[in-house]
């Protein structure tokens, strides 16, 4: 869910700045399907690439992340229509960090 959610704002993004997948591709060094594999959640994204795609993109790391609170992602339509809702796993006690789980 979390990379549905990056996905769409990059593509969001990346449209609205008017480029197409392939120049986003070489600006991150990239190929245009690893772009598309990004923009679709199908493909894991690392912090340096985040970096890059922040960079690139001419925004902060932090508006192509969701926002997440102890209850969940908050006020995103895709996590609403899904029905699920992502929790944190490293709940009091746990002792598991930054990792998230989906719930019914």
């Amino acid at each position: 869910m979390v990379l549905k959610l990056l996905g769409r704002r990059v593509r969001e993004r990346r449209e609205r700045l008017y480029f197409r997948q392939e120049e986003l591709a070489e600006l991150i060094g990239v190929t245009r399907s690893s772009v598309a594999n990004i923009e679709t959640g199908r493909q894991n994204v690392g912090i340096e690439r985040l970096v890059q795609l922040a960079d690139a993109l001419g925004c902060d790391l932090s508006d192509l992340l969701p926002k997440i609170r102890q209850g969940g992602i908050r006020n995103d339509p895709i996590c609403e229509s899904s029905g699920k809702t992502l929790v944190p796993s490293n709940r009091q006690g746990s002792g598991r960090g930054g990792q998230l789980r989906s719930r019914h």
